[in-house]
C-alpha cells in the first residue's frame, strides 16, 4: 500500500466493516485508557468499536478485525437477529483472509460483492 493520503470524504457514512483497514486507520480514533483492564477505546466516525488490548496500529487493527469478524458472524445462517449488521465489503474482508475458515458462507458472499 502506498503512503498516499486516502480521501475520507467518500466514506463519511461508512461503517468500520465497510472500509479496508487502510481507510479505517486514517479515520479511527484510539483513546488510551487509565486504570482500566484494556489499553484503549476505538471509535470510527462516531461508531464505538469497543476496547482493545494494544495502542497504536496494533490496537486499530484489533478493533477493525473485530468489526469485520462480527459483521461476518451476523451474516451467517443462524446468527441471532440482535447481531444484525451489514455484510462487510470485499475490501474489508480481504484484509483478513483467516476469517474465511470461521465464516466461509458470509466470507464468500462478501468477496463476491462489487462494492
Amino acid at each position: 500500500m502506498s503512503n498516499r493520503s486516502i480521501d475520507l470524504r467518500c466514506h463519511v457514512a461508512a461503517l468500520p466493516q465497510r472500509v479496508p483497514f487502510a481507510v479505517f486507520k486514517q479515520a479511527a480514533i484510539l483513546t488510551p485508557l487509565v486504570n482500566h483492564g484494556r489499553k484503549a477505546s476505538v471509535t470510527f466516525m462516531g461508531h464505538d468499536c469497543g476496547f482493545v488490548d494494544f495502542l497504536g496500529e496494533a490496537g486499530l487493527r484489533q478493533a477493525h478485525l473485530a468489526e469485520v469478524n462480527n459483521a461476518l458472524y451476523a451474516n451467517t445462517t443462524g446468527a441471532p437477529e440482535f447481531a444484525a449488521r451489514p455484510l462487510p465489503t470485499r475490501a474489508a474482508v480481504s484484509d483478513y483472509p483467516e476469517l474465511q475458515a470461521l465464516f466461509p458462507e458470509a466470507f464468500s458472499r462478501a468477496m463476491a460483492r462489487e462494492d
